[in-house]
């Protein structure tokens, strides 16, 4: 989500200076590239979207690529004003998480299907169950509709989708880890649509019980 965001604002903001995301997720090191259109210059990014209590992350960053600039939430890059390779993306830690009826269409633009496990988000891809998770989250805290929630799975999953975040519904009853387990299994299609929710509420338990 905060590549994405990152991306999209510097990509609209009227500079010389474009970002592109990298099509390997696993570059070691940065998240995206900035290029001068003027010098061709190019700038290698690490993008690490934390808190002001998760600092950690940018720690081991700085130690392990030390020559490597660092763009981080606003909250988080406060506490490194004094360092030169750390600076704020205007971007607030807060903004990323609340996914809402009035951002979710611009944050859905930026998912473009690819097939039924995967998708593309700018440039890159990305697993479909990881890309849809934050959308599941936003709807269990209320922070979206059903109907939001349908619109993405459908943008994303096709007509199919619509009935799966429908079934997701019922993970406001079983939490979060439902959820996940069903949005798994629906979206590597080991669950058909007309099972019926009992069967994979039974399924779900039994499986969590073997775990223990």
């Amino acid at each position: 989500m905060f590549e994405i965001m990152v991306t999209k604002q510097e990509n609209l903001d009227g500079d010389q200076w474009k970002a592109k995301m990298h099509t390997d997720e696993s570059f070691p090191g940065s998240d995206i590239i900035l290029t001068n259109e003027e010098t061709n210059q190019q700038i290698e990014i690490s993008l690490k979207a934390v808190s002001q209590d998760n600092t950690e992350v940018i720690e081991r960053a700085l130690a392990k690529y030390p020559d490597l600039p660092i763009m981080t939430t606003d909250e988080a890059a406060a506490l490194y004003q004094d360092h030169n390779m750390v600076f704020d993306s205007g971007l607030l830690n807060k903004e990323l998480h609340d996914i809402t009826e009035k951002n979710i269409d611009e944050l859905l633009d930026g998912i473009k299907p690819l097939n039924e496990n995967q998708v593309v988000i700018g440039g890159v891809v990305v697993g479909t169950v990881a890309a849809l998770w934050p959308f599941v989250i936003a709807y269990l805290r209320g922070r979206i509709s059903k109907n939001k929630l349908e619109k993405v799975f459908e943008h994303t999953l096709g007509k199919s989708g619509i009935a799966l975040a429908s079934r997701l519904s019922y993970a406001i009853v079983f939490g979060p880890l439902f959820a996940w387990y069903l949005l798994a299994r629906g979206v590597k299609g080991i669950v058909t649509m007309a099972e019926p929710e009992s069967t994979i509420c039974l399924e779900f338990m039994r499986s969590e019980n073997r775990r223990f």
